[in-house]
């Protein structure tokens, strides 16, 4: 009884603690959408779906399982030569602690690219995003002092369940001076409108704007091994998040016709985590594995329990012949996340 006390005071502590930080992914790259919706609809290809999952900190608290997917689609950027638009729609469902705290979410995302007419190509995109979002919390499982005395204990929130709208804006510029090198360079902004995130009645507990700031560059060592590094940051309110790491990769297809790559890397989450990661891409497939080892003070109360994540990608093309197109020299570039 004593443990189950200690997971729901934790639950209790999880659900205030955290309310004022949005979702969020060691693979940053996986869930562009979370970080920058300017990147909606550049990538190479008409349609980008996708799935991830993480769980963190299983014991002994149970605390957060994430999962989300969704997609995007390419909007006549292949015809005007790398101008136009991007759409799309995602999901993400959050739910930690005994209390069942959970937050969905719909993001709703649209972006234009225009081609800039300097002497290498290059690119600049403005994102806009739309979030619907639930919060709720399940107190019916919560356990309190006086309840192990024979009482009926006493309800600490004035309401479990809530919605919220909010708004985020995004710009990306992003370039390719040589066949072998493209970078990337963004940054934007969430919750411009600062949704109330309180439990309790009549009281306000506004959601910080979250900033991010990201870039990358992505560059081929040989015809067969291409290395990507990138970095981000991000800020909301008194909360902060800097990562760094690189991935290398390597190209098996010109041994074979299936198409398949495969990378190893490392991120560095600064002052909590090292990230090992490990990519495998086939044909128009990428599957991802990263976990985080946790090297902060928390470990002692998470044991030692870091965070595994998975995340498919799927890029493609609606027919062979805009495939075909793609291969061309003068095909629009791409940011490589």
């Amino acid at each position: 009884m004593k443990t189950r006390i200690l997971f729901v005071f934790f639950s209790i502590v999880m659900m205030f603690g955290v309310q004022a930080q949005d979702i969020k992914f060691s693979q940053y790259y996986s869930a562009p959408h979370l970080y920058n919706p300017a990147l909606t609809g550049n990538f190479k290809g008409d349609l980008r779906a996708s799935l991830i999952y993480r769980s963190q900190w299983i014991a002994p608290f149970n605390a957060y399982r994430t999962i989300g997917g969704g997609a995007d689609f390419n909007i006549g950027r292949q015809k005007f030569k790398g101008s136009g638009f991007g759409v799309g729609i995602n999901f993400y469902s959050d739910q930690a602690g005994d209390l069942d705290f959970n937050t969905n979410q719909v993001l709703l995302s649209a972006a234009y690219t225009q081609k800039l007419g300097w002497n290498m190509p290059n690119f600049l995109s403005a994102g806009f995003q739309a979030t619907i979002a639930n919060r709720s919390v399940n107190m019916s499982k919560a356990i309190y002092e006086n309840q192990l005395g024979g009482g009926t204990g006493y309800d600490v929130v004035g309401m479990d369940n809530y919605w919220y709208f909010s708004l985020g804006l995004g710009m990306l510029w992003y370039a390719e001076p040589t066949d072998n090198i493209n970078f990337y360079l963004g940054g934007s902004a969430y919750n411009l409108l600062k949704p109330n995130q309180s439990f309790f009645l009549n009281s306000k507990d506004a959601l910080y704007v979250r900033y991010v700031g990201q870039a990358g560059i992505n560059f081929a060592v040989n015809d067969r091994i291409d290395v990507n590094t990138s970095t981000m940051y991000q800020r909301q309110g008194p909360f902060q998040e800097y990562m760094v790491g690189v991935l290398g990769r390597y190209d098996f297809s010109t041994y074979s016709s299936q198409g398949m790559k495969l990378g190893v890397g490392l991120w560095y989450r600064m002052q909590d985590a090292i990230i090992p990661t490990v990519k495998a891409e086939y044909h128009d497939f990428v599957l991802t594995f990263s976990y985080d080892v946790n090297l902060s003070t928390l470990t002692r109360a998470t044991r030692s329990n870091g965070g595994p994540e998975i995340s498919l990608t799927y890029q493609g093309f609606w027919n062979s012949s805009r495939k075909k197109d793609s291969n061309k020299k003068n095909y629009f570039a791409c940011p490589t996340l």
